[in-house]
């Protein structure tokens, strides 16, 4: 667990995004989205401190975060 709270399962570093990266779009996403299918579900999409564009998707009730991926803009 960060000192934000988040969880990450193994899942989150797939695509290799770090957890810095990770915690810097849902500390401030520029975008979020409930996922209509599983409504624990949420998605963000915002920048890191390097600007690279990244989705994330976490279960909001555990704070765990299972997907993680840099947006081909």
């Amino acid at each position: 667990m960060d000192e934000h709270g988040f969880k990450f399962t193994a899942s989150a570093f797939k695509y290799e995004i770090s957890e810095e990266s990770i915690i810097d779009v849902v500390a401030w996403p520029t975008i979020t989205r409930d996922d209509p299918k599983r409504p624990e579900v949420l998605l963000a999409i915002g920048t890191d401190s390097k600007g690279t564009l990244i989705e994330v998707a976490y279960d909001k009730v555990n704070r765990t975060v299972f997907h993680a991926v840099e947006v081909n803009q």
